[in-house]
């Protein structure tokens, strides 16, 4: 089946290209390199590209690495392996894509079929001016464009190109030289790739391709988790969650709100990471939508923050749930059914006393919100209609549910803890303490004005005013380290949530304080503290109360009418190391 033509001396990859071409006169050509993976009938679809049309005297596949022919990125190497692998993906490509094709200024060369006629009117490659390669496929492409020839992208064959094999290190100077040339004799050339460019047309081709990956995830049951992309504590537990279904055999898929566009979201599964050529969907388009769930089948969506959505999502949801015929659970991580500020927290960070309507409807009008919004009450409208469609509200804590529940007393709210502790595994540990020494107090987490930044700083200025032994560190990071730094707090910097448990250890603190002036709503860090048996301080409001009260742990808890009291604060701290220290 092959007939092997080695050459005596190099000749260079043009002349040695036009060799092979030679060899039989009658046939039609394939130009393939030799860091090109092909697949299936690949053959059999590039000659039926080229015979459906009599003008077509070229044709180039779809590859992961061909500038515009490239794959899941447009003009783009794409070196990472898919979810799938690339013979899968060709037939993929076959199916979604089939006879779909179009015309582009220039073949790209690691994959060119070339008609026998079209190189017979148009003549072989220019060995002179490109003899070691690069630019000979522009030129003649410019070349058959020029006597009526087509050159086309074939969006129904995808081929693996690795890329630059041949010419390693060379490929720079090149691809310069050549383009010199190549402008030089077509003068219009940039300007027509660059209109190719700007006109995309092979965008629906990949989306098309995108969305056939998606639907390959699709399991016999699926659910759509509807999250923000924030991170933090909800995205913890949003995978979590995720992978118990997984295990339970539920596909799951992700809706999340388009970053600086809340009236459009993004479908997208976790184990797809390229999904680059979909356009963001209009939310409000729930028919749309609707259908591309169904692709899916998708028949439950689990909310589990909608910060960051437009204002009027909640009805989105619910409309397509009734188009789907599924069931809607509502995961409550922060208060947004309540607030549009989520936190309850007023503009120094502190809790805000949840006044009546009449004064949030001040703060809404003193401060404004990201909706434009005037009036709580149809805020809280919106979301109610949301929180009695679904079939099952879960939140964190009871601390949660009983706050919900004077908003919305008609609504059952079911207590799910994010994990389970065992109370009777909690053993806390009290690290020996000398007079001489530091009280070690460690704050854990990413520390906003709303997790205490404005208090630990204060506390560790009047700490070192009246030089008491107290030590305070962070284990992690927060919005100005240097502000601590100065107040003589450290911090540790950021870390993975697996070397937790090792470094809150290595820095052997006497206590973990963690000074919220928010209600949270459960506390991943309190869990933290609690596995490493580190005695716990914090301020009376939300689930880290709650949950320590549960335990019976309450010695750490503080009023939480001291948070801006420094001074009182470090008495207590103070109080405990005394007590501390006589425990011998």
């Amino acid at each position: 089946l092959f007939t092997l033509r080695s050459n005596e001396q190099n000749l260079g990859f043009v002349k040695t290209v036009n060799r092979g071409m030679a060899l039989h006169p009658e046939r039609n050509i394939v130009l393939l390199n030799s860091d090109a993976e092909v697949y299936n009938d690949w053959l059999d679809r590039l000659v039926w590209t080229a015979n459906r049309n009599a003008h077509t005297g070229t044709v180039t596949p779809l590859s992961n690495n061909a500038t515009i022919c490239s794959y899941p990125r447009f003009l783009h190497d794409n070196p990472y392996p898919l979810e799938l692998n690339y013979e899968e993906l060709d037939s993929l490509t076959a199916s979604v894509n089939a006879g779909v094709e179009v015309e582009t200024p220039t073949a790209v060369g690691f994959c060119m079929y070339i008609k026998r006629a079209c190189l017979a009117a148009v003549g072989i490659f220019d060995e002179e001016a490109f003899g070691k390669g690069y630019g000979e496929e522009n030129d003649f492409c410019q070349r058959a464009i020029k006597q009526g020839w087509r050159n086309v992208i074939a969006a129904d064959i995808f081929v693996r190109h690795w890329g630059s094999a041949s010419f390693q290190g060379e490929r720079g100077e090149r691809v310069e030289a050549a383009l010199k040339v190549v402008n030089f004799r077509y003068p219009d050339y940039q300007r027509d790739v660059q209109r190719f460019v700007d006109r995309n047309p092979l965008q629906e081709a990949r989306c098309r391709l995108d969305w056939a990956r998606m639907t390959c995830m699709s399991r016999n049951k699926n659910i759509l988790i509807v999250s923000h992309n924030r991170g933090g504590g909800v995205e913890r537990h949003v995978i979590e969650d995720m992978q118990l279904l997984e295990k339970d055999g539920y596909g799951v898929f992700f809706m999340r709100p388009k970053n600086m566009r809340p009236s459009h979201v993004n479908l997208s599964h976790p184990s797809i990471k390229a999904i680059v050529n979909c356009p963001p969907l209009p939310l409000a388009d729930t028919d749309h939508i609707a259908n591309l769930l169904k692709d899916l089948r998708i028949s439950q969506i689990h909310v589990h923050s909608l910060a960051d959505f437009s204002f009027n999502a909640p009805e989105y949801i619910s409309t397509l749930a009734d188009k789907l015929g599924g069931d809607i659970e509502v995961n409550v991580h922060d208060y947004k059914t309540i607030c549009p500020r989520i936190n309850l927290a007023d503009q120094n960070g502190y809790y805000c006393g949840e006044p009546d309507d009449a004064g949030c409807n001040k703060c809404l009008k003193e401060r404004g919100s990201d909706y434009g919004l005037v009036d709580i009450g149809d805020w809280r409208a919106m979301r109610g209609k949301l929180l009695r469609k679904a079939e099952s509200i879960m939140v964190p804590d009871k601390d949660v549910s009983e706050r919900l529940r004077r908003y919305f007393p008609d609504v059952t709210f079911t207590v799910s803890p994010h994990e389970n502790i065992d109370s009777k595994n909690i053993n806390l540990q009290h690290l020996p303490l000398n007079n001489n020494e530091k009280m070690r107090i460690v704050i854990i987490g990413a520390i906003s004005k709303i997790k205490g930044f404005d208090v630990i700083r204060a506390c560790a200025q009047d700490a070192k005013k009246r030089k008491l032994p107290l030590e305070f560190i962070v284990m992690g990071f927060s919005l100005n380290d240097k502000l601590l730094k100065d107040a003589g707090v450290q911090t540790t910097g950021r870390y993975m949530e697996n070397e937790g448990i090792e470094l809150l250890r290595k820095l052997t603190p006497h206590v973990v304080w963690l000074p919220s002036t928010w209600p949270e709503t459960y506390s991943y860090t309190l869990t933290l503290a609690l596995n490493c048996g580190i005695p716990v301080f914090t301020f009376d409001i939300g689930a880290i109360a709650s949950r320590l009260r549960d335990l019976n742990e309450t010695r750490g808890i503080m009023p939480l009418n001291i948070a801006n009291q420094p001074q009182l604060i470090n008495d207590l701290f103070i109080q405990y190391r005394k007590s501390e220290t006589s425990r011998k």
